[in-house]
């Protein structure tokens, strides 16, 4: 039952929370069917309304329910402002006084043009991500990405302008075909650029080059960069020196696939040739990792959501059960006395782990596997500004959680939990 309800923790509602961001302790997330920025402390579970009128889909700037939002689709957080993209336009709220202006773009017009705030305008917009200082954003029907400063500066760092193509080259020489993912790691951008089934990477003088993958062919070969084929890379993070991309085909086989800084792609759990609905633990390769399509890596582990478990990967790419009985249901407890219902994203502060199941954001403590629902009514699409325990978080494509806070993206906005 979706809605817009506001109230403690087992009262709150929502409507398809989106996207999740954390920074300084906070989650911030786009609530997209009600057209509303809210915040959620992870701690306490109590959120607060940001900013949005609900059920209005325009684009209006002002201060908290003074301003409206068209089509929130990406979220980022620094110490001062929430930058979303929403349609074709950046808009930027303060934290301070929750005040919501344009940025960048305008919703008069469809255009792409590159420049300073007040001139500068989106096309279209994807995914998001930040080094810290300055935003990454994939714009897929353009075949670029774009780079957004603090000031509002706007400005293609690579890809031909509406071209798509798979060539390597500087800037805006190179190309790419229909740009999703995103990962910024320091100096250095990571882009899965999904068709072309290959990962790009752009360094810190802005040269493109295809790290791993083979243009334009679609399976699932290990070896040495082009010499690599993926079937469709779904989700990447790094543990080390190493990338890991989750890779799945039409068969929902999943694998999980190490890239080293050489670029050999070397396939290091998961069966490849599982073509059922499995879900089933096990030594490295021989585990069933259909559908999997969200990791997480925390210390040498990382931590998948799937089916009604969440697995954990070890150091010799081991998978184990971590929390869930295999029922599907949301009960809290211990580990595999836990019960959770096919959890569909992940992120982590380190401490936790954070995931969504059945409309209800869990919290999992990774010292001992205890999990709890910090939010949302269990099968009911949550919308409200209260406590977080009063929303449900269905429909989250991501969750990412760093020095901004915890994040959600799905369908058309990110949210973030305060």
């Amino acid at each position: 039952v979706g809605g817009y309800i506001e109230g403690d923790a087992s009262t709150a509602r929502y409507n398809c929370p989106h996207h999740i961001k954390y920074h300084n302790g906070n989650l911030y997330v786009i609530d997209l069917n009600n057209y509303i920025i809210r915040s959620v402390d992870p701690t306490t579970g109590e959120s607060q309304f940001i900013a949005g009128q609900q059920g209005i889909n325009i684009i209006t700037d002002g201060t908290g329910s003074s301003a409206s939002f068209m089509a929130p689709k990406g979220i980022e957080v620094n110490d001062n402002f929430i930058f979303i993209s929403d349609e074709t336009t950046i808009r930027r709220i303060n934290l301070m006084t929750n005040n919501v202006s344009t940025m960048i773009g305008s919703t008069s017009t469809y255009q792409y043009i590159d420049g300073p705030f007040g001139i500068s305008q989106l096309k279209s917009s994807n995914y998001m991500t930040t080094n810290g200082t300055d935003l990454f954003l994939t714009d897929d029907s353009q075949n670029t990405i774009r780079k957004i400063t603090s000031s509002g500066h706007i400005s293609t760092i690579a890809g031909d302008i509406g071209n798509a193509g798979s060539l390597d080259a500087q800037g805006t020489s190179a190309q790419f075909d229909f740009p999703t993912g995103i990962y910024a790691d320091g100096d250095d951008i990571y882009v899965l650029d999904n068709g072309n089934y290959t990962v790009r990477k752009i360094d810190k003088n802005l040269n493109v080059t295809t790290i791993a993958g083979q243009v334009g062919v679609s399976d699932s070969v290990d070896g040495i960069g082009a010499s690599a084929q993926f079937d469709y890379p779904m989700a990447i993070t790094k543990k080390g020196d190493d990338l890991y991309v989750l890779d799945g085909d039409n068969n929902l086989a999943t694998t999980l696939r190490k890239i080293t800084p050489s670029g050999e792609v070397i396939t290091v759990a998961g069966d490849k040739n599982d073509a059922g609905w499995d879900c089933e633990p096990g030594p490295n390769l021989t585990a069933k990792l259909t559908g999997a399509y969200s990791i997480v890596s925390v210390g040498e582990d990382f931590y998948v959501p799937i089916c009604n478990y969440i697995f954990k990967i070890d150091s010799d790419f081991n998978v184990t059960i971590f929390v869930g009985d295999g029922s599907s249901d949301n009960v809290e407890g211990f580990s595999t006395s836990a019960k959770i219902s096919n959890p569909n994203n992940i992120a982590s502060d380190g401490i936790y782990l954070y995931t969504i199941a059945r409309n209800q954001l869990a919290r999992i403590r990774i010292a001992d596997g205890y999990l709890q629902f910090i939010g949302g009514v269990k099968d009911e699409v949550l919308e409200h500004n209260g406590a977080i325990n009063n929303r449900a978080i269905p429909n989250c494509k991501s969750l990412v959680f760093n020095q901004n806070g915890l994040f959600c993206s799905s369908h058309y906005g990110v949210y973030r939990f305060h």
